[in-house]
């Protein structure tokens, strides 16, 4: 349910739930990678790095779910810091994965909306 809502963009509602979870089952690593998950999906990049590090040291060690923590607060941190550089995919407003094609379009459309010549001061 989380990971739905967050991917359809509802992502207040994807934090509430995760919150929610969190707090029924008393902090288990699989709520706090679920809420970690939300958080990041909403760009807090910040507080998904403190949610993995939790679930990291609540994890057993030499486990499984250690290794996944581990990772997971390396993407946070990763995510954390791209987050205080310009995101040009952002500004032309394409995703990371798009074409070539889809970049370029944007790119046009945006000079095209932002030409001297036509922008209205």
């Amino acid at each position: 349910l989380i990971q739905a809502l967050s991917k359809s963009g509802d992502h207040k509602q994807a934090l509430l739930e995760a919150e929610g979870y969190v707090e029924l089952s008393g902090e288990s690593i699989e709520s706090l990678f679920a809420l970690g998950d939300a958080q990041q999906a909403a760009e807090q990049y910040q507080q998904a790095v403190n949610t993995f590090k939790k679930a990291y040291e609540a994890a057993p060690e030499n486990s499984e779910q250690e290794r996944q923590a581990k990772q997971k607060v390396q993407e946070a941190q990763v995510a954390l810091k791209q987050s205080k550089e310009k995101n040009y995919y952002k500004i032309l407003g394409v995703s990371r994965q798009a074409t070539a094609k889809e970049i370029k379009s944007a790119y046009r459309k945006l000079a095209l909306q932002w030409h001297p010549d036509k922008v209205s001061e």
